[in-house]
């Protein structure tokens, strides 16, 4: 599986990602690099919303992750888009694992991160994703 090095920057913060470069969904996210936003904060998930639209089904995407998983998320009306990352159980969970509002595409993941810095993460923070 071919990677890509990527940074998810949060406040002061910055996370190493590790990117699924090997689809078509995570091929158009690297070409629209980088993606910045103001970061919204619900239960077991941070996101951001993005101006940039990559067509998908949502047959194509999944809706439970794993805590670390970064995904891309377009609403089922097609009118929003995001970048979220799982750091918990999310209030569409059963209490096991995150689960997406609707089906998402994993684009990567962060293998080392702080649980405890995700849930004090303030709403409006400065968010980006970036390539190094």
């Amino acid at each position: 599986m071919n990677k890509t090095k990527l940074s998810l920057v949060i406040g002061n913060k910055i996370y190493d990602v590790e990117f699924e470069s090997d689809c078509i969904i995570a091929h158009e996210i690297l070409t629209n690099l980088p993606f910045s936003g103001e970061v919204v904060n619900v239960q077991g998930e941070i996101f951001y919303l993005i101006n940039t639209e990559i067509p998908y089904s949502p047959c194509e995407g999944r809706e439970v992750f794993e805590v670390g998983d970064i995904v891309y998320w377009k609403s089922l009306s097609g009118d929003m888009t995001a970048i979220a990352l799982f750091y918990g159980n999310t209030v569409y969970e059963n209490g096991n694992q995150p689960r997406g509002v609707s089906p998402c595409i994993k684009i990567g993941s962060i293998k080392e991160l702080n649980i405890d810095d995700m849930h004090n993460m303030n709403n409006g923070e400065v968010i980006k994703l970036i390539k190094r």
